[in-house]
Parts: structure tokens; C-alpha cells; sequence
């Protein structure tokens, strides 16, 4: 009997659980407040997109002028972060490495893995 699992970020790793457990851990992830929802924008700091399972982690960010964000790539494939307006990009991303890019300018910058184009995200940057 093949048993189904999932593939979740949990306290900033990519992990695999069993889907039975999907639900526990959705609950832990609410409880504890590490569900990141992109709707106001965070006070200047770092956020983190993961890389895994061929897509970005969460794949819509919203933060203030002067955020600086962090992609670390967790798929065993190497990936890459190019800006879609050529403002920023990184080269090829083997497992566990970071690009990180401090966005100064409101707007929205659309980005995706040049190596899989159809990976794809967006960081808006607004005021707080």
C-alpha cells in the first residue's frame, strides 16, 4: 500500500509528511503563527521564499521599502531568481543556497526561475 505524503514548510525547512499528519501539522503551523499571509506590508526586515517541489514558497510576498529578501533553494534541481524586468537575479541555485535582494522602490516585481520559467512569483513592495 503506497502511502501518500506532502511536501511542507515548516519553521522554515521543506519537509515531507505523511498526509495524515497534514492536518496536525496545519494546526501547529496556525497555532504557533508561522503562516506567512502576504496582505499588509511587514515592517522592513528579512523574509524568506523557499524553493522546493519546483515552485516558490509563498509565491506572493508583500513588504515594506528596504525588506530584504531571502530565497533558499531546497529542491535537490538547481533553480535561479531573475527578475522578469532584469532589476535583479541570481546565478544557478544548487540545493541549500540563498540569493537575497533588498528592494529600496514601491512597486511589483514579478520574478521566475530562468532554468524553469513556469516557476513563477511576485514581491510588492508597499508602505507600511
Amino acid at each position: 500500500m503506497k502511502r501518500e505524503t506532502l511536501l511542507m514548510s515548516i519553521g522554515g525547512k521543506m519537509m515531507t509528511v505523511p498526509a495524515p499528519a497534514r492536518m496536525a501539522a496545519v494546526m501547529l503551523i496556525l497555532g504557533l503563527g508561522l503562516l506567512a499571509v502576504p496582505s499588509a506590508a511587514s515592517a522592513a526586515g528579512t523574509v524568506t521564499i523557499e524553493i522546493g517541489n519546483y515552485s516558490f514558497v509563498p509565491a506572493e510576498v508583500t513588504v515594506a521599502p528596504g525588506t530584504k529578501v531571502v530565497w533558499v533553494n531546497h529542491d535537490e534541481m538547481v533553480h535561479s531568481v531573475v527578475s522578469a524586468a532584469h532589476l535583479f537575479g541570481s546565478t544557478g541555485m544548487d540545493t541549500d543556497d540563498e540569493y537575497s535582494f533588498v528592494f529600496e522602490k514601491e512597486g511589483d516585481y514579478a520574478y521566475l526561475c530562468s532554468l524553469h520559467p513556469y516557476m513563477t512569483g511576485v514581491v510588492k513592495v508597499r508602505q507600511p
